[in-house]
């Protein structure tokens, strides 16, 4: 019975290790830049995510994400728990990435003053655009903009899930459960005869 109830709770053990946390990278390279009218191929679009997919459909969505993180990004370490003020906004809109295949997300930031001197952010559409500005002064007398479109050329790449230290416990489960079974059968074998 003791036996029984041991394999029991390593079998409840591995499954709540197996929806374990996983952390992701991923690369867009190549944009179209609107404003100067060339194919920039070695434009690079950068960053790194966490989640678990919860409920096993092969697809991370945004309710299963954890962190969020896009490189050389200041204004918003994570975009799932960014928090927003009376002058300044971020977050994620959307997310979806199907396990090894197309990564699609929508998030930004912005920031503002009462004034009208200052008017700045970055949203980010994949498959679509990548879009910053910054204009200062009254009436945005400094202005500047940035469209980098995702073309036929863009391409993706996600690097992951990077193994956690609970898939090694997972699989340490599996053997300890393999190597009790065995020792039970042989066990069993000797006192039969």
């Amino acid at each position: 019975m003791l036996n029984k109830v041991l394999c029991a709770g390593l079998l409840a053990a591995s499954c709540m290790v197996a929806h374990a946390e996983q952390n992701w990278s991923f690369t867009f390279t190549g944009f179209y830049d609107q404003e100067a009218d060339v194919f920039l191929p070695a434009n690079q679009l950068s960053g790194t995510f966490s989640g678990t997919d919860l409920n096993g459909n092969g697809i991370l969505e945004l309710n299963e994400l954890s962190r969020l993180h896009i490189n050389g990004e200041y204004a918003a370490d994570n975009f799932i728990n960014c928090a927003s003020t009376s002058y300044f906004a971020c977050g994620t809109g959307s997310f979806s990435y199907r396990l090894g295949g197309k990564l699609d997300f929508d998030l930004g930031w912005h920031g503002w003053d009462d004034e009208g001197y200052l008017d700045t952010g970055h949203r980010i559409h994949t498959y679509d655009v990548d879009f910053a500005w910054d204009r200062h002064g009254p009436c945005c007398a400094g202005s500047t903009e940035q469209h980098l479109n995702w073309t036929a050329q863009t391409q993706q790449v996600v690097l992951g899930p990077v193994p956690e230290p609970a898939g090694y416990a997972m699989l340490g489960v599996g053997l300890l459960g393999l190597a009790l079974r065995k020792r039970r059968r042989v066990n069993a074998a000797i006192a039969s005869k």
